[in-house]
């Protein structure tokens, strides 16, 4: 009996020292998981761009894909708004692309390609008839990208200089409404004028600002 009450003794210290061994490790333990978690490269970017795909202006989210790799891929996607501040003019569109990066620690050459739709809404100087009246254009253009983007593989700033000419592809323009009457309908227009600009293709560039998370 003393023998079985020996063994239940020294298996409830095993238990014990066992029990505190577990407490005592668990915040290295945990600690390493979290240094661990902080060192996996981190995908999504949140960016404001002036200029460049947007056309004006722009507020971006980017995604990385590869991240394991010398090059990586990732796609943008944006929305672009300009109120109108005395000059009639009122825009609204959206934006995605592609890139591929080749990257060298931060460092990355950027080659991307794109597609936007835009709105535009006309107020000054639009009449018919004597009436004033809305003048509503729908344009959609290619953005190709050309650019440098520096980005942490951790958390961090982000920042990108990029080439991003424009090339004209379907439009819908001069639809004029007076009231909430349309009163001229709009014509469909294909490669021939990019956002007002008259051109087939534009030369555009951009700078970019943001944080990776």
């Amino acid at each position: 009996m003393a023998i079985a009450e020996k063994n239940s003794i020294e298996i409830d210290l095993m238990k014990i020292v066992y029990i505190y061994l577990c407490l005592l490790l668990s915040p290295l333990i945990s600690f390493g998981q979290k240094d661990s978690a902080n060192l996996l490269p981190k995908r999504n970017t949140i960016y404001i761009e002036a200029f460049g795909q947007g056309l004006l202006n722009s507020l971006s989210y980017d995604r990385l894909y590869r991240t394991n790799k010398i090059i990586k891929t990732s796609v943008s996607a944006g929305l672009t708004v300009v109120p109108s501040i005395g000059v009639g003019d009122f825009y609204f569109g959206s934006q995605i692309s592609y890139n591929v990066l080749f990257a060298k620690k931060n460092h990355h050459l950027e080659l991307g390609v794109g597609l936007n739709f835009l709105i535009e809404t006309m107020t000054e100087g639009v009449e018919y008839l004597g009436e004033s009246g809305d003048e509503k254009n729908y344009y959609s253009y290619f953005t190709p990208k050309l650019g440098y983007r520096f980005q942490r593989p951790q958390r961090g700033i982000f920042f990108r200089l990029a080439f991003t000419p424009l090339v004209a592809f379907m439009n819908r323009v001069g639809e004029i409404s007076v009231g909430n009457a349309q009163v001229v309908n709009s014509r469909y227009e294909f490669f021939t004028n990019v956002v007002s600009f008259g051109n087939r293709a534009f030369p555009w560039g951009g700078i970019s600002v943001g944080y990776t998370f």
